[in-house]
């Protein structure tokens, strides 16, 4: 116990992986703690840093399922620079036999990965390890060790509060234009979630933020269903000057209520005359500054109120 514990006192690990995801949480982050002092992390996406070559042989570095082509070129360049290179897989990412049957744009997304794998990444590693028995016994040839996964502890934090736009495609404008608002509140409230009902493109838009669930569009019907699935408490309504928003109505007032929300609503026609003074409803200026201010006032009430009850 001794040796293990003074092992894992020296020595760090570098997760390397395309972002928080169930592989690193499931098997790769429990296997980090119980063997590593000081665990990093690093995203597929991220610039490699000349930091990392300067912790010496006392990191490895353990990649995830995958590999882009400047994260393989920074490892090959300075190899002998790190301690040991680990390879954690839980799908079959090196043969095309096991592909069959599946998307062809998910299969070819594994082809291209299994060439960068086989002739860049595998000459440098270390050590397999794999989330499951049938691919310990299909590499055995690798000598794979079998990660056991384990479940990932929600953190204490105050009751979540959920955010939340519900518009149609003809409002992609005001969609761009609640990107960087919402991108504020998330990183300034971790209990914040975002809804937004949208698209291909709206995902796009919003997939680099944290706690954001894209929803895709629905009958009315379904709608008025979906409203009364969970509880939201914070309705956005903004309006920009265009167009096509002169002849709206107050009806968003109708489907934020239905949702059981407060409301922040642009300060103009149709919402600036016919909602001024109605309970649960907050106008504000077309400024972004502006309903920064609105919603985090929103949410520091909610959470008054919460700590309160």
């Amino acid at each position: 116990m001794a040796d293990k514990e003074l092992h894992k006192a020296q020595r760090s690990l570098l997760i390397l992986d395309k972002g928080p995801n169930p592989s690193t949480d499931y098997f790769v982050r429990p296997f980090a703690e119980h063997h590593y002092s000081h665990i990093l992390r690093a995203k597929l996406s991220d610039e490699p840093s000349q930091q990392l070559i300067q912790l010496g042989t006392d990191i490895d570095v353990m990649v995830v399922r995958s590999i882009n082509p400047q994260w393989l070129r920074f490892i090959q360049k300075h190899r002998s620079q790190f301690g040991k290179i680990l390879f954690f897989f839980d799908d079959d990412v090196f043969s095309p036999l096991a592909w069959r049957g599946l998307p062809i744009g998910y299969a070819w997304r594994l082809a291209v990965q299994a060439l960068r794998l086989n002739f860049g990444l595998k000459p440098l590693i270390d050590h397999y390890y794999v989330g499951s028995e049938g691919l310990r016994i299909r590499y055995r040839h690798l000598n794979p060790q079998v990660l056991m996964p384990s479940p990932v502890v929600a953190e204490a934090s105050s009751k979540p509060i959920v955010l939340f736009y519900h518009a149609t495609a003809s409002h992609f404008a005001e969609k761009v234009w609640l990107a960087p608002i919402i991108q504020e509140i998330l990183y300034a409230n971790p209990d914040v979630h975002f809804e937004i009902i949208g698209g291909r493109k709206t995902k796009a838009l919003y997939r680099h933020l944290p706690r954001v669930t894209v929803v895709h569009q629905m009958d009315w019907v379904t709608y008025q269903a979906f409203c009364q699935t969970h509880r939201r408490h914070i309705g956005l309504a903004p309006l920009l000057d265009r167009a096509f928003n002169a002849g709206r109505s107050e009806t968003k007032l109708f489907d934020i209520q239905r949702c059981g929300a407060s409301g922040i609503f642009s300060k103009v026609e149709p919402f600036a005359t016919r909602l001024h003074g109605r309970k649960g409803v907050t106008l504000v200026e077309n400024d972004p500054a502006q309903w920064v201010k609105a919603i985090q006032h929103e949410i520091s009430e909610l959470k008054t109120r919460n700590h309160e009850g």
